[in-house]
């Protein structure tokens, strides 16, 4: 329930279980587990991570030094909340959570921040997430922060994950 930052690589083995219960979690390394589960409390980071992760109705994630990529290397289920920004028209510009496997999510919200004055125009698209597949997406509660008044927004699926529209 502390804060661990992960710049290395942290290999668990085949049966390792991390829990978090309150706290942060940041991976800039390498982090490997058979599951990670983030029942409160947030993740973040730039790094990779090898094994399932769930993230629980109390956590959040956050992807790190925005913009930046967090890489999950399994499963991912979440019913928390996920926190995207995005910072220019261009792909490397925005937070990208990359998901090997299947995405799930069953509640839980999803925010968009634009961030160092970028205002979006109409036409503009970023794709947030990238996953084999992604379900229950009807049940998320969603947000745009700081968009300019008369400009709407819609969620696309890409066929290889999820992107955002202006």
């Amino acid at each position: 329930s502390g804060t661990w930052n992960n710049t290395g690589t942290l290999s668990g083995n085949r049966y390792g279980n991390f829990l978090q219960t309150a706290g942060q979690t940041t991976v800039n390394g390498k982090f490997a587990q058979s599951s990670i589960k983030i029942d409160g409390g947030s993740l973040s980071g730039t790094g990779s991570i090898t094994g399932n992760v769930v993230i629980g109705s109390a956590g959040t994630v956050v992807l790190g030094l925005s913009p930046g990529t967090l890489t999950i290397n399994g499963d991912f289920s979440s019913s928390g909340n996920l926190m995207f920004n995005l910072s220019g028209a261009d792909a490397g510009a925005n937070d990208l959570l990359t998901i090997t496997g299947k995405g799930s999510f069953s509640g839980g919200s999803v925010q968009f921040n634009f961030l160092n004055g970028f205002q979006p125009v109409a036409g503009n698209t970023w794709k947030f997430l990238s996953a084999k597949t992604t379900t229950g997406w009807e049940s998320l509660s969603l947000t745009v922060n700081g968009l300019d008044a008369g400009l709407g927004w819609k969620l696309a699926d890409t066929g290889s994950g999820m992107g955002l529209s202006i």
